[in-house]
């Protein structure tokens, strides 16, 4: 039996690599592995696609963070929180997802949300 978290760096390397259905198939994997670098390939992998990619990618870290919990550095949570105000319908409510998925204490997530203002 061979554990995927092994391949954590590979996977990583091939969201950079990859378009398309594949890149969607390795960030479903990547949300099933519980490392921070997985998590934050993902979630880098949705703040620079857009349209649906956008959507299905935020998908994918929605999942990683019910699963794991908040794995995310403060600039990358601002920037979910900012798509989530900002963002076209469909992405602002997928990134409102995965705000709601990292479970931040209130009190971080309205500092978060005044900051974005």
């Amino acid at each position: 039996v061979l554990d995927v978290a092994d391949s954590t760096t590979s996977l990583v390397s091939a969201m950079n690599e990859t378009t398309g259905e594949v890149r969607l198939q390795v960030a479903e994997v990547l949300s099933r592995i519980g490392r921070s670098s997985a998590q934050a390939t993902i979630a880098e992998a949705a703040l620079t696609a857009s349209g649906t990619e956008r959507v299905d990618l935020l998908g994918k870290l929605a999942g990683s963070a019910k699963r794991f919990g908040n794995q995310l550095d403060a600039p990358m949570i601002e920037q979910l929180v900012e798509l989530s105000a900002t963002g076209e319908d469909d992405e602002a409510t997928a990134a409102a997802t995965v705000i709601g998925a990292l479970g931040l204490p209130q009190s971080d997530l309205v500092r978060l949300i005044l900051a974005g203002q």
